[in-house]
């Protein structure tokens, strides 16, 4: 009984031990406005779609993927496919996106 107890008492340990290595995935989903004094807004849907807003004038729909710290966004044009990539990261409410050595900043708009 004892090795039983022991067995199941390992097991366990080791189960919640693994559990704690893991990294909890931020989402990028959500509104994010930019910190740099435009009017730009990135809108993130939970199934790869979203949308930029630039000001009341100009919206653009897109798809995206993440992978990592890769961000792709994806615009059609006139039948022409704009693919931008990007490395992106979440620190609570802010997303800072980086291209060509530039970086953006945009915070969660609740």
């Amino acid at each position: 009984m004892k090795k039983i107890s022991l067995t199941i008492l390992a097991l366990v340990a080791v189960i919640m031990l693994a559990s704690c290595g893991k990294a909890k995935k931020v989402s990028i989903a959500g509104s994010w406005g930019a910190d740099s004094g435009s009017e730009t807004v990135y809108l993130f849907n939970e199934d790869g779609t979203g949308k930029i807003s630039i000001g009341t004038t100009v919206s653009k729909s897109f798809t995206y993927e993440t992978n990592d710290n890769t961000l792709k966004i994806v615009t059609e044009i006139l039948g022409q496919k704009d693919e931008q990539e990007y490395t992106y990261s979440i620190d609570g409410d802010v997303l800072t996106m980086t291209r060509n050595n530039e970086s953006v900043t945009y915070t969660k708009q609740k």
